[in-house]
Protein backbone atom coordinates (compact mmCIF):
# COMPACT_ATOMS: atom_id res chain seq x y z
CA UNK A 1 0.00 0.00 0.00
CA UNK A 2 1.26 3.38 -0.89
CA UNK A 3 2.13 5.89 1.66
CA UNK A 4 0.35 9.43 1.72
CA UNK A 5 3.60 10.74 0.68
CA UNK A 6 3.98 8.66 -2.33
CA UNK A 7 0.31 9.63 -3.04
CA UNK A 8 0.85 13.00 -3.14
CA UNK A 9 2.98 12.81 -6.76
CA UNK A 10 6.24 14.28 -5.61
CA UNK A 11 9.01 12.20 -6.41
CA UNK A 12 11.55 11.02 -3.60
CA UNK A 13 14.56 11.88 -6.03
CA UNK A 14 12.91 15.54 -6.35
CA UNK A 15 15.67 16.60 -3.34
CA UNK A 16 18.64 15.27 -5.26
CA UNK A 17 17.20 16.39 -9.07
CA UNK A 18 16.97 19.82 -7.86
CA UNK A 19 19.91 20.00 -5.83
CA UNK A 20 21.57 18.12 -9.40
CA UNK A 21 20.12 20.77 -11.60
CA UNK A 22 21.02 23.90 -9.74
CA UNK A 23 24.52 23.15 -8.83
CA UNK A 24 25.54 20.25 -10.61
CA UNK A 25 25.71 18.27 -6.72
CA UNK A 26 24.73 14.55 -6.47
CA UNK A 27 25.16 11.66 -3.77
CA UNK A 28 29.22 10.90 -5.06
CA UNK A 29 29.72 14.58 -4.27
CA UNK A 30 29.52 13.56 -0.48
CA UNK A 31 30.86 11.61 2.17
CA UNK A 32 29.37 7.83 2.18
CA UNK A 33 28.23 8.23 5.70
CA UNK A 34 26.59 11.14 5.32
CA UNK A 35 24.49 10.10 2.39
CA UNK A 36 23.85 6.81 4.19
CA UNK A 37 22.30 8.82 7.18
CA UNK A 38 20.14 10.98 5.03
CA UNK A 39 19.46 7.76 3.76
CA UNK A 40 18.13 6.59 6.46
CA UNK A 41 15.25 8.69 7.12
CA UNK A 42 11.98 9.30 5.38
CA UNK A 43 11.90 10.94 2.09
CA UNK A 44 10.21 13.81 3.13
CA UNK A 45 12.59 14.66 5.46
CA UNK A 46 15.28 14.05 3.01
CA UNK A 47 13.71 16.28 0.22
CA UNK A 48 12.97 18.87 3.14
CA UNK A 49 17.10 19.29 4.01
CA UNK A 50 18.29 18.62 0.18
CA UNK A 51 15.63 21.59 -1.20
CA UNK A 52 17.40 23.38 1.59
CA UNK A 53 20.54 22.58 0.61
CA UNK A 54 19.73 23.54 -2.71
CA UNK A 55 18.49 26.88 -1.87
CA UNK A 56 21.88 28.16 -0.39
CA UNK A 57 24.66 29.90 -1.93
CA UNK A 58 27.08 26.59 -2.09
CA UNK A 59 29.90 28.20 -3.91
CA UNK A 60 31.42 28.88 -0.65
CA UNK A 61 31.18 25.55 0.96
CA UNK A 62 34.22 24.03 1.68
CA UNK A 63 32.83 20.71 3.32
CA UNK A 64 29.87 19.39 1.98
CA UNK A 65 29.41 16.73 3.58
CA UNK A 66 29.48 18.72 7.40
CA UNK A 67 27.34 21.18 5.97
CA UNK A 68 24.42 18.66 4.84
CA UNK A 69 24.85 16.99 8.45
CA UNK A 70 24.39 20.54 10.18
CA UNK A 71 21.55 20.96 8.02
CA UNK A 72 19.88 18.07 9.27
CA UNK A 73 20.72 18.91 12.86
CA UNK A 74 18.96 22.14 12.39
CA UNK A 75 15.73 20.09 10.61
CA UNK A 76 15.87 17.84 13.76
CA UNK A 77 16.08 20.84 16.52
CA UNK A 78 13.80 23.26 15.12
CA UNK A 79 10.72 23.51 13.02
CA UNK A 80 11.13 24.20 9.49
CA UNK A 81 8.31 25.87 7.12
CA UNK A 82 7.39 22.63 4.57
CA UNK A 83 9.29 23.78 0.91
CA UNK A 84 6.96 21.32 -0.76
CA UNK A 85 4.04 23.19 0.94
CA UNK A 86 5.36 26.32 -0.03
CA UNK A 87 6.23 25.39 -4.05
CA UNK A 88 2.44 23.47 -3.79
CA UNK A 89 3.59 19.88 -3.57
CA UNK A 90 2.48 19.13 0.09
CA UNK A 91 -0.99 19.58 1.11
CA UNK A 92 -0.14 16.45 3.67
CA UNK A 93 -2.12 16.94 7.07
CA UNK A 94 0.17 15.24 8.90
CA UNK A 95 3.23 16.73 7.46
CA UNK A 96 5.85 16.94 10.01
CA UNK A 97 7.10 20.55 8.75
CA UNK A 98 5.16 23.63 9.66
CA UNK A 99 2.95 24.95 7.00
CA UNK A 100 2.51 28.30 7.40
CA UNK A 101 -1.53 28.67 7.05
CA UNK A 102 -4.51 27.70 9.18
CA UNK A 103 -3.80 29.19 12.51
CA UNK A 104 -5.51 31.83 14.10
CA UNK A 105 -2.56 33.89 13.93
CA UNK A 106 -2.03 33.59 9.96
CA UNK A 107 -6.03 34.81 10.10
CA UNK A 108 -5.65 37.43 11.96
CA UNK A 109 -2.57 39.06 9.74
CA UNK A 110 -4.90 37.64 6.43
CA UNK A 111 -7.89 39.59 7.64
CA UNK A 112 -6.69 42.73 9.16
CA UNK A 113 -3.51 43.33 6.61
CA UNK A 114 -4.52 40.81 3.53
CA UNK A 115 -1.29 39.37 4.41
CA UNK A 116 -0.23 35.64 3.94
CA UNK A 117 2.54 33.24 4.15
CA UNK A 118 2.92 34.37 0.03
CA UNK A 119 4.16 38.09 0.76
CA UNK A 120 6.97 36.79 3.37
CA UNK A 121 10.16 35.72 1.99
CA UNK A 122 11.92 32.34 3.57
CA UNK A 123 13.75 33.72 6.05
CA UNK A 124 10.66 35.50 7.43
CA UNK A 125 9.06 32.38 7.29
CA UNK A 126 11.63 30.17 8.55
CA UNK A 127 11.94 32.39 11.66
CA UNK A 128 8.67 32.21 12.64
CA UNK A 129 8.40 28.22 11.68
CA UNK A 130 11.42 27.70 14.24
CA UNK A 131 9.68 29.26 17.30
CA UNK A 132 7.23 27.29 19.23
CA UNK A 133 3.26 26.70 17.99
CA UNK A 134 2.39 28.99 20.77
CA UNK A 135 5.60 31.75 20.50
CA UNK A 136 4.68 31.81 16.71
CA UNK A 137 1.47 32.65 17.39
CA UNK A 138 2.32 35.54 19.92
CA UNK A 139 4.21 37.28 16.98
CA UNK A 140 1.90 36.25 14.10
CA UNK A 141 -1.37 38.07 16.24
CA UNK A 142 1.18 40.93 17.75
CA UNK A 143 1.81 41.67 14.33
CA UNK A 144 -1.67 41.63 13.22
CA UNK A 145 -2.63 43.90 15.77
CA UNK A 146 0.28 46.41 14.60
CA UNK A 147 -0.73 49.69 12.52
CA UNK A 148 1.14 47.92 9.47
CA UNK A 149 0.56 50.98 7.42
CA UNK A 150 3.72 52.75 7.58
CA UNK A 151 5.49 49.47 7.13
CA UNK A 152 6.08 48.82 3.31
CA UNK A 153 7.62 45.60 2.84
CA UNK A 154 6.45 43.48 6.01
CA UNK A 155 9.03 40.79 5.39
CA UNK A 156 12.24 42.72 5.26
CA UNK A 157 10.99 44.14 8.78
CA UNK A 158 10.52 41.05 10.33
CA UNK A 159 13.93 40.06 8.68
CA UNK A 160 15.67 42.76 10.91
CA UNK A 161 13.76 40.78 13.92
CA UNK A 162 15.90 37.46 12.94
CA UNK A 163 19.45 38.98 12.84
CA UNK A 164 18.55 39.95 16.58
CA UNK A 165 16.41 37.31 17.90
CA UNK A 166 16.85 33.86 17.03
CA UNK A 167 13.78 33.20 19.83
CA UNK A 168 10.58 35.66 20.03
CA UNK A 169 11.74 37.97 22.95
Amino acid sequence: ERTSEEASGVSPRLGWEVLGEIWGVSEADLDAASVAALAARPWKFQTQVLLSLAAIDLQRVKNLSAYLNSIVKEHETFGQVCLCFLSGLCQHPGCSFVHPTGTTGWEELRIRWGITYKQLDYSALNFLCKQTPEDREKVLTSLAAMDLREVANVSAWMSRLTRTHDTVP
